[in-house]
């Protein structure tokens, strides 16, 4: 309470100069032999009201202290990156190692050799183009294959960057997602780009992924074709999710990806749904705002 230490000041003052009007009451009572009562229970309670105030005042300090000191430490063993809660331009979120509630053995230090095995993921595809709804920003999406079948990346980081024609970066968005058998899709934006134009955009993973766990049987999230619904202010995208994991799965991400007859990728969206059961399937309903070419085909994909 920021009202708290200012009280306890102005309550040491206030003691302080009913004491001192106490002692000077008493005195002056005395040289005239009068009594002294209201001077005695002047400074009584003067005394009472400064011991109290600076009493009161000290323990505060002290507790406020011990509060920054807690708080700063809880900030040092925050998790960083991966740990970090998703926004709207980290499609995939951030999510821990593996799967809840699924067995597995995660890859790293004390981790067994069949983790250790796991294939590393292979950007498939990736696209780009400017925002028709916001001028100046550009869209992109990546496509990424876990060629494992029995492996779950449940952190996948990578650098998506914007690069000149030149070989300037404009811009590098890090990514994190959930990647389990097949392919996984993943859509952002880049924003400010200072007017400057992307020629092309790469996609950066390390060369060692952290969580990979081996879940022997496997499991996937797979999603029917997608059936469009064309309307006066866009498309309207709806299909079904199916899951062959052992666990619900909350808040699944289900990316859309659009292309045109030719297969150029002209569009991604994005959505969520809400549960998918374990061994079972969800619908879902995705957005596509403004116009798409004619004969437009969509592919989905869907990841935890």
């Amino acid at each position: 309470m920021a009202w708290a230490p200012v009280a306890n000041v102005v309550a040491v003052l206030l003691g302080l100069v009913a004491l001192v009007l106490g002692i000077v009451s008493i005195a002056r009572g005395r040289g005239a032999g009068r009594k002294v009562g209201a001077g005695v229970a002047g400074a009584v309670v003067g005394t009472l009201a400064t011991v109290v105030g600076f009493t009161t005042l000290v323990v505060y300090e002290l507790v406020s202290t011990e509060d920054v000191v807690a708080e700063q430490g809880e900030e040092r063993l925050e998790p960083e990156g991966p740990g970090a809660a998703p926004d709207e331009d980290l499609p995939g979120g951030a999510q821990g190692d593996g799967q809840p509630g699924e067995p597995g053995t995660e890859q790293g230090a004390g981790g067994d050799a069949a983790a250790g095995t796991a294939a590393p993921l292979q950007v498939a595809d990736v696209a780009f183009g400017p925002d028709p709804l916001d001028e100046g920003s550009w869209w992109f999406v990546v496509v990424v294959d876990n060629p494992n079948p029995e492996h779950h990346y449940g952190s996948a980081e990578m650098s998506v960057e914007a690069i000149a024609a030149d070989g300037t970066l404009i811009a590098a968005r890090p990514q994190y997602l959930t990647a389990l058998p097949g392919r996984t899709a993943i859509t952002g934006t880049f924003r400010e780009l200072g007017g400057m134009t992307p020629d092309r955009v790469e996609v950066r993973l390390p060369a060692v992924q952290r969580g990979v766990t081996h879940v022997p049987g496997g499991g996937a999230l797979t999603s029917s074709t997608p059936a469009p619904q064309e309307s006066s202010w866009g498309t309207t995208v709806t299909g079904t999710v199916t899951s062959t994991l052992a666990e619900d799965v909350e808040m699944a991400l289900v990316v859309v990806v659009a292309s045109d007859p030719a297969g150029t990728v002209v569009g991604a969206a994005r959505g969520y749904v809400d549960l998918v059961p374990a061994g079972g399937e969800a619908p879902f309903e995705i957005e596509f705002y403004g116009e798409l070419p004619a004969g437009t085909q969509f592919t989905a994909y869907a990841t935890p």
